[in-house]
């Protein structure tokens, strides 16, 4: 029988590796093409939220002209089925899947930062930022394989965009795994480093 390895990294499975079947491995192709699917449809959703928001004047919520409130963005955070603990003023962490992340609110912006530990080469960094949108991906002067994400809040916001922005970094995160386990460079499994 042909065995044949796979990683999977989807959203509620977690990271694994094993060693499959031909039909398994047809299985864990169509489950890769299908968190791409959903994390395309949720790019889209996004961009076009936020196109609507700025063409409609989108209500400005939840903090001062110049900052967010963190009591506010920690109600609206509970929105995304995520439990997100303040760690200071402004920073907030979180685990969805095994994977950490941290939260930042600075002024008017929130970014989204989540590291993994990887044997990757700048080549493999760049391959995943010219072929995904909607966040960044470097490699930090210790060698962290790091992916992040920036939303600016300086238009205005609403719970729903806030939560939408989240949800699209837990897809991109459980796709940025699964590069750094797999192709050119990755070759340890991630383990998270904040």
């Amino acid at each position: 029988m042909v065995r044949f390895i796979c990683t999977l990294a989807l959203l509620g499975a977690g990271l694994s590796a094993c060693a499959i079947s031909q039909a398994s491995a047809r299985r864990c192709q169509q489950d890769h093409e299908a968190l791409a699917v959903t994390h395309r449809a949720l790019e889209e959703r996004c961009a076009l939220e936020a196109f609507t928001r700025a063409r409609e004047g989108g209500p400005a919520q939840g903090g001062s002209a110049d900052s967010v409130d963190d009591a506010r963005l920690l109600e609206v955070l509970k929105n995304t089925g995520v439990s997100y603990e303040p760690i200071r003023p402004g920073v907030f962490g979180a685990e969805v899947d095994g994977f950490k992340h941290l939260l930042f609110a600075r002024g008017l912006s929130l970014q989204l930062y989540a590291g993994f530990e990887a044997n990757l080469t700048t080549e493999h960094i760049n391959t995943w930022n010219r072929d995904k949108r909607f966040s960044r991906a470097y490699l930090d002067p210790d060698g962290t394989a790091v992916i992040e994400s920036d939303l600016d809040l300086g238009s205005g916001w609403s719970d729903g965009l806030v939560v939408d922005f989240v949800r699209l970094f837990l897809v991109s995160v459980a796709a940025f795994a699964d590069h750094v386990t797999t192709g050119d460079g990755g070759t340890s499994a991630p383990s998270i480093r904040l």
